[in-house]
């Protein structure tokens, strides 16, 4: 372990330890947060614990930041905390930060025994959500108490965890950091020349992870009733497989078959260049059952993009209703499509949402900002350890 010396201008090494490296939102955080800090004031390095997940690898890679992955074949608590354990002793940092929650028990664990100075975890979805609860009870206790602080992205999910019982004094609250230079896509094509759109076609796009807290099957009903009004119109599913729920393409393409909508609602799968396809968009849509702060509607936004949404997460305080878009409650599909067919019936009111997004993310976003707060937190995190 380094000792870090009181008002000394040495770098601060960090270990983030992150669950994957896929096309998510987290990973994107992940990602933008390591691009906007100082690298005259932070060694960073990054532990993949499973690396088939390797989208922004190569982003990593050539910011410089070294790229860890976990063995395969390592799947075992104790074995992978091990693996853990002999990195942390190698790269010798003076901070571990889990960005998802189900890492951060190995991120204490570990921390704690190569004698790291910090052990930070992260929450960046609702805390009550079925991830978080599914986990064993001794994996949920690590994962808030093997920590010594807890970063989250919403101010929701920070309220339901003091709600639980969790110290809020060891919550911070760090937003997302949106850059809308961010350039991370591996391809420059927009992916819609082989979904078959005609021209002056209206596209409803969702983009997200295909979980089923994103509810694509209510899109899908939404979309039923949006396109038996307006057949000019389209809907598009971009999201990629998540190991851990491998039923949800199937019930996306079932519930399209059955509700005759084949080449009327598109299912993408995973595509690359995701920010020039939401250019080609008329309407963003997400109707998930929670959230934390999804970061993806705050890209439709900057793209200029109305919304149309459910009220879960910190959405209401990003999208004041009836200005940036429509908010709806969970689960409301007739309330989905009426909020779509009111925008599709007036351009002008898409185009005053559209413009009124995009100013909401000029006005409160600012990058430069919120990695500076991470950069505090980060030397208070290790103040303790001055010398």
């Amino acid at each position: 372990m380094r000792k870090i010396e009181k008002f000394s201008t040495q770098k601060i090494r960090i270990l983030y330890i992150s669950a994957g490296l896929g096309l998510g939102g987290s990973e994107r955080q992940l990602c933008l947060t390591i691009n906007h800090l100082d690298k005259q004031d932070f060694d960073i390095a990054v532990l993949n614990l499973n690396p088939e997940l390797n989208y922004f690898q190569d982003y990593l890679t050539a910011l410089s930041i070294p790229v860890i992955e976990m063995p395969p074949d390592y799947k075992s608590l104790p074995r992978r905390t091990w693996f853990i354990f002999q990195t942390l002793r190698n790269f010798q940092p003076d901070i571990v930060h889990s960005w998802n929650f189900y890492a951060n028990a190995y991120a204490g664990i570990s921390g704690k025994l190569a004698r790291v100075p910090a052990q930070i975890g992260s929450q960046r979805n609702a805390f009550m959500s079925e991830h978080i609860q599914k986990l064993s009870g001794l994996h949920r206790y690590l994962s808030l108490y093997s920590v010594s602080s807890i970063v989250v992205n919403s101010r929701r999910a920070k309220t339901e965890m003091e709600q639980s019982g969790y110290p809020g004094s060891q919550i911070i609250y760090i937003p997302n950091i949106i850059d809308l230079n961010f350039k991370a896509d591996l391809s420059s094509s927009n992916g819609l020349e082989n979904f078959k759109v005609k021209p002056n076609t209206h596209l409803i796009g969702t983009v997200g992870n295909l979980r089923r807290q994103k509810n694509h099957l209510i899109f899908i009903e939404a979309m039923a009733s949006v396109i038996n009004k307006f057949p000019n119109v389209r809907g598009l599913i971009i999201g990629q497989l998540v190991p851990s729920e491998p039923k949800i393409p199937e019930q996306i393409t079932t519930a399209i078959s059955q509700r005759q909508l084949d080449g009327k609602v598109i299912w993408a799968g995973y595509q690359e260049g995701v920010p020039q396809i939401l250019k080609s968009l008329t309407i963003f849509c997400l109707t998930s059952d929670y959230e934390g702060s999804p970061n993806v509607i705050v890209e439709a936004m900057a793209t200029g993009l109305p919304i149309v949404a459910t009220s879960v997460g910190d959405l209401p305080d990003i999208i004041k209703n009836s200005q940036q878009g429509f908010l709806v409650e969970p689960g409301d599909a007739t309330g989905i499509a009426r909020a779509i067919n009111k925008l599709l019936d007036d351009p002008e009111l898409r185009r005053k949402m559209g413009q009124a997004a995009r100013a909401w993310v000029k006005d409160n976003t600012n990058a430069q900002a919120i990695s500076w707060r991470f950069a505090s937190f980060y030397r208070s995190a290790i103040k303790q350890n001055a010398v």
